[in-house]
């Protein structure tokens, strides 16, 4: 896990499962990530940050998987910036406590090294140390 402080106050958070189960046998060559960034700080790059730090440390892993939340637009065209692609869509996946009601999960898919290229990419835009092996 990767987080990003601003004044002892946690601004955003970027966490990689390296291994998990499909079918019988772990698979190591899979990170599953998730990621946050608070509301002040959206727009502004951090995220593009999170991911390049966290890339760097995911030693073997060829392959990374998303779960978004149909409704969460902005994380869904992140993903599909940085190279992912849409692999299933599971209606009522989750069950809101805040809502009452079930929502939509989307399993993106992304390749680690078109993820790479185009994260230079944005990165580049904005002033940001590039990936670096």
């Amino acid at each position: 896990m990767i987080l990003a402080y601003k004044d002892s106050r946690v601004v955003g958070s970027f966490q990689a499962a390296i291994g998990r189960y499909y079918g019988l046998e772990r698979q190591f060559h899979v990170a599953d990530i998730a990621y946050a960034v608070d509301k002040e700080f959206r727009c502004k790059g951090l995220i593009y940050f999170l991911f390049n730090e966290a890339i760097k440390r995911l030693k073997g892993v060829k392959i990374l998987t998303a779960w978004v939340d149909e409704r969460n637009l902005r994380s869904r065209k992140l993903l599909i910036k940085l190279g992912f692609e849409e692999a299933c869509k599971i209606n009522e996946f989750i069950y809101s406590q805040i809502e009452k009601t079930f929502c939509n999960f989307i399993m993106y898919i992304g390749n680690i090294d078109i993820v790479k290229t185009k994260l230079k990419k944005e990165l580049a835009k904005i002033n940001y140390n590039l990936y670096e092996e």
